[in-house]
């Protein structure tokens, strides 16, 4: 990347940084709602400059227009996907997420949230949420975008889907809000998410501790982690987080969408 590439897309994410906190300082006034999240994820929200870093690349190539940008279409939803919503809702969007990505941190804190209050709970759509750890090959160090794929397959296994998903990007939040206060250090690859914090969140939200960790230690769900990871690379999942609407990829370009709200917008317009 050059200097010129270099300061445009530095440029780009201080854009992502404002608009994300622009939009979490309006989220913020609706505090009656029900999936309004603890005021240190939100924080971890406003902090992440590069809230787009694993978002579609970062080859600085234009946005595409939408649809056109959908050559293939995402694998579709099975009885191993957990389902928010109402099954039979018109529109499907599927995220593919890692738990250490900052872009999906920064979606969980106010992007899901809207999803769910405008779309899901209006009956317009259904919300599916798939692992796909990216961020270790990124970074080069750990194993904590597998490792917690694997518990959150786990916990899957006990009924517990959501409350690992919601526990493990709480925990990420508040170590990204840490960092951030810190004014040093990495959230990615600092051993936040391991064993321990799954055994917590396992436990917290009331599944067999036994029967997670005899599924954990065994990474009995390693197979079916591979077979979506190469599903989704197959309908051209390149980096997190990536959305599909109704099976086209939809491009996040922070350029084309600065905030998350624009980005709903323009999904509950596309699927019309």
């Amino acid at each position: 990347m050059n200097t010129m590439q270099q300061h445009e897309r530095g440029q780009e994410q201080e854009e992502a940084r404002v608009a994300v906190e622009e939009t979490v300082h309006g989220i913020k006034k609706e505090e009656n709602k029900e999936w309004m999240l603890p005021a240190s994820i939100v924080f971890a929200a406003i902090v992440i400059a590069a809230a787009f870093i694993y978002a579609s690349g970062s080859n600085g190539t234009p946005p595409v227009n939408q649809p056109e940008n959908a050559a293939v279409t995402a694998p579709p939803v099975t009885d191993k996907d957990v389902i928010v919503g109402d099954p039979n809702a018109p529109m499907t969007i599927i995220e593919y997420g890692d738990f250490q990505c900052p872009g999906c941190v920064s979606f969980f804190a106010v992007g899901e949230g809207l999803v769910r209050q405008q779309l899901v709970e209006t009956g317009k759509a259904k919300f599916v949420f798939r692992p796909f750890p990216i961020v270790d090959q990124i970074v080069g160090k750990g194993t904590e975008s597998v490792d917690s794929s694997l518990a959150l397959l786990c916990a899957r296994d006990q009924g517990k889907f959501w409350e690992m998903h919601d526990g493990l990007y709480a925990a990420e939040a508040k170590d990204e809000e840490a960092v951030a206060r810190a004014g040093s250090g990495s959230s990615e690859g600092n051993g936040n998410l391991n064993k321990a914090l799954f055994m917590q969140i396992a436990k917290e939200s009331g599944a067999d501790a036994k029967v997670f960790a005899a599924c954990y230690d065994a990474r009995t769900p390693a197979g079916e982690l591979s077979e979506i990871v190469a599903d989704a690379r197959t309908a051209g999942v390149q980096g997190t987080p990536t959305l599909f609407v109704d099976g086209v990829l939809f491009d996040l370009d922070s350029r084309q969408y600065p905030t998350w709200q624009s980005a709903i917008d323009y999904i509950e317009q596309f699927a019309k």
